[in-house]
C-alpha cells in the first residue's frame, strides 16, 4: 500500500501560529510532519543517481523519504540538522590540534549535506514549497532601500550609535520609533511547566526626554520617523494573488505602537482588505 503524501512543516517549538496550522492539516485528514529548530533531524542516506533523487531522513522515532514529501512550509527558524553525532565525536584522537582539524572537516561535511537538503526541498519540482529555507531572513534596511527605488514612500529610517545623534534627529522628527535591526525580536528561557518563559522586545517610542536616560555611546540602533497610522496592512503575496489584511491597532493605547502587545482582553479588529488597482 502506498504511503499518504506528507506535508513537511518547518518552525520553531513556540510558534502558537504553526500550532494552528498543524490542528486543520490533522482535522482535514492530512499527514503531516513539523521540524522545529530545537529538533534533531538526521539524514540517513541519500541516492543521488540518473533515475532520480531520494533521501531518507529520521526526526525522533520517525523515518521518512523525501519522495514521500507532498508539500513543504518554511514557516521560520533553522532546519536542524544534525551529523555530528556525539559517539564519533568522542573517538576522535586527544590531540587538541588533531581534534579541531577533524571537527573542522566534519562541519565543513554537515554545512554540504544541508545546503543540499535545503537545495532539495527548494528546487524539487514535486515539491510544493511555501517559504524559501535558503533565502528567509528578512532585512530591514535592504526591503526600505527597495522600497525607496521603485517609488514607494517611506520613513525616515537611521542607525545610530550615539546620544548625540539621536538628538540631531529629534529636532528634524519630534517623535522617534525604535526598533530591533534584525527579526530576532523574541527570546525563549527554558521550558516551564507547559510552556517557555518568551521575552519579546517590542517597539517604543523616543522622544527628548527619554534620551537623557541614554549612555553616550551604544551598540548600533535602529530608528525610524513616527509616523500616526489610520490602520496597518498586513499584505502576503502567493501565486500572482494579494492577500490584504487590515488591522485596527490605531485605537488601543496597549497597541498604538506595536500590535504585538497583544490585548487579549480586547483584540484588534483584523478585517480583509482590497489594494486599489492602482499599488499593485
Amino acid at each position: 500500500m502506498m504511503k499518504p503524501k506528507l506535508v513537511l512543516i518547518g518552525s520553531e517549538n513556540a510558534d502558537y501560529t504553526t500550532t494552528l496550522v498543524c490542528r486543520w492539516i490533522e482535522r482535514l485528514g492530512h499527514n503531516f510532519i513539523r521540524l522545529n529548530e530545537e529538533d534533531k533531524l538526521h539524514i540517513k542516506s541519500v541516492s543521488v543517481s540518473n533515475g532520480g533523487i531520494d533521501a531518507t531522513f529520521k526526526s525522533g522515532s520517525r523515518v521518512f523519504n523525501l519522495s514521500e514529501i507532498y508539500s513543504f512550509w518554511f514557516r521560520r527558524g533553522g532546519l536542524g540538522i544534525d551529523i555530528a553525532y556525539p559517539e564519533f565525536e568522542s573517538s576522535f584522537p586527544a590531540n587538541d590540534t588533531t581534534k579541531r582539524l577533524l571537527m573542522k572537516f566534519v562541519q565543513n561535511e554537515h554545512l554540504r549535506i544541508e545546503s543540499f537538503y535545503k537545495y532539495l526541498l527548494e528546487f524539487n519540482t514535486n515539491i510544493k514549497l511555501l517559504g524559501n529555507p535558503t533565502n528567509y531572513v528578512n532585512n530591514k534596511l535592504i526591503h526600505l532601500s527597495m522600497a525607496s527605488e521603485v517609488g514607494m514612500r517611506i520613513p525616515d529610517t537611521y542607525i545610530v550609535s550615539t546620544r548625540n545623534q539621536i538628538n540631531k534627529i529629534l529636532k528634524k522628527h519630534p517623535r522617534l520609533l525604535l526598533k530591533a535591526i534584525s527579526d530576532s525580536t523574541h527570546f525563549q528561557n527554558g521550558f516551564v511547566s507547559d510552556h517557555y518563559n518568551t521575552y519579546t522586545l517590542y517597539g517604543n517610542i523616543i522622544e527628548n526626554h527619554n534620551v537623557k536616560a541614554l549612555p553616550q555611546e551604544f551598540l548600533p540602533s535602529l530608528l525610524q520617523e513616527n509616523i500616526e497610522k489610520e490602520f496597518e496592512l498586513r499584505i502576503f503575496y502567493m501565486n500572482n494573488r494579494y492577500y490584504a489584511m487590515a488591522i485596527f491597532s490605531q485605537t488601543d493605547a496597549k497597541t498604538v505602537v506595536d500590535f504585538r502587545r497583544y490585548n487579549f482582553a480586547k483584540p484588534n479588529r483584523g478585517v480583509p482588505f482590497v489594494i486599489p488597482q492602482d499599488l499593485v
